[in-house]
C-alpha cells in the first residue's frame, strides 16, 4: 500500500506523497517528477526545510501541509498553471516567505481564489 522514496512516505504509486520525515535536516527538498499529490499535513512541523522545489507535475495540494514549518522561506513553482489547493491553510504564512512561480503566469496565480490569499508572498520567478 505504501512506498519510500529517499525515506519519505508515498502511497503505493508514488505519486502521492503522505509524509515528509519531521526530523530530517534538509533544508531544501525538491518533489520527484512522479509526485502529483501532497497529502495533508504532509509536510507539518518540518522545522529543518527552508526552500521546498514543487514540479511542473503536481495538481493537487492539501490543506495544513506546511502547519508548523515555521522556517520555510522559498516555495518555488515551475508549472505555469498552479497545482490546485484544497483549501485555504495549504501554505504557511511565515515572515519572510516568497512563493515563486514562472514569470508569464501571473494571472493564472494572482486571480486564483486560493493562490490570490497568500497575494503578499507571490513573486514572479
Amino acid at each position: 500500500l505504501f512506498s519510500s522514496v529517499d525515506g519519505v512516505l508515498y502511497d503505493y504509486s508514488g505519486e502521492t506523497l503522505i509524509r515528509y520525515p519531521r526530523a530530517r535536516t534538509n533544508q531544501t527538498y525538491t518533489l520527484n517528477d512522479n509526485t502529483r499529490v501532497l497529502a495533508n499535513t504532509s509536510f507539518m512541523n518540518c522545522l529543518s526545510l527552508t526552500t521546498i522545489n514543487f514540479n511542473e507535475n503536481l495538481i493537487a495540494i492539501g490543506t495544513n501541509v506546511f502547519t508548523g514549518s515555521t522556517s520555510l522561506r522559498s516555495m518555488n513553482f515551475t508549472s505555469v498553471n498552479p497545482p490546485y489547493l484544497m483549501g485555504f491553510n495549504s501554505f504557511p504564512t511565515n515572515y519572510n516567505l516568497v512563493i515563486n512561480y514562472p514569470s508569464g503566469s501571473e494571472e493564472a496565480y494572482t486571480n486564483n481564489l486560493f493562490y490570490n490569499s497568500y497575494s503578499d508572498y507571490l513573486r514572479a520567478n
